[in-house]
């Protein structure tokens, strides 16, 4: 009867494990897509400011407010200011490990919906920004 006991535990230490691990998988996912906002953010910003130089170019420094300072040039936005993830992980996306992630975030909606979601991982992934609703939409119907 102990031995029985024993393998359950150990069989949810693992499913804890594994959850933890896929969450983390989640976390770094969301995270490439903060990263790769902000350097499309940076290289626009940096393309915008070189054709702001261009076209003024030879003109008086005065064109820009009178002191040669633009006050909101260069004017640092506080961290994750202008972004924010849309709750979406595609249902095929596959980790650069292997790891289908997508899979995983579909079963966390599947088992929110069964109610068979522990609270406390629901909390953690709704912090996280999941959106827990996906709607299957066809192209005709996005239009309607």
């Amino acid at each position: 009867k102990g031995k029985k006991g024993g393998e359950v535990n150990s069989k949810k230490r693992l499913e804890d494990r594994q959850w933890e691990d896929s969450y983390d998988l989640l976390l770094e996912y969301i995270e490439e897509r903060r990263k790769r906002f902000f350097e499309s953010v940076g290289k626009a910003a940096e393309i915008a400011e070189r054709a702001r130089r261009a076209s003024s170019y030879g003109r008086n420094s005065d064109s820009d407010g009178g002191d040669g300072n633009n006050a909101s040039a260069g004017q640092p936005k506080p961290a994750g200011a202008g972004w924010k993830w849309d709750g979406v992980v595609p249902y095929g996306h596959v980790t650069p490990s292997g790891y289908r992630l997508g899979r995983w975030v579909d079963r966390q909606r599947q088992a929110r919906r069964k109610g068979t979601l522990d609270g406390r991982r629901e909390e953690r992934l709704d912090e996280a920004g999941l959106r827990w609703a996906m709607f299957k939409v066809t192209p005709f119907e996005v239009h309607r």
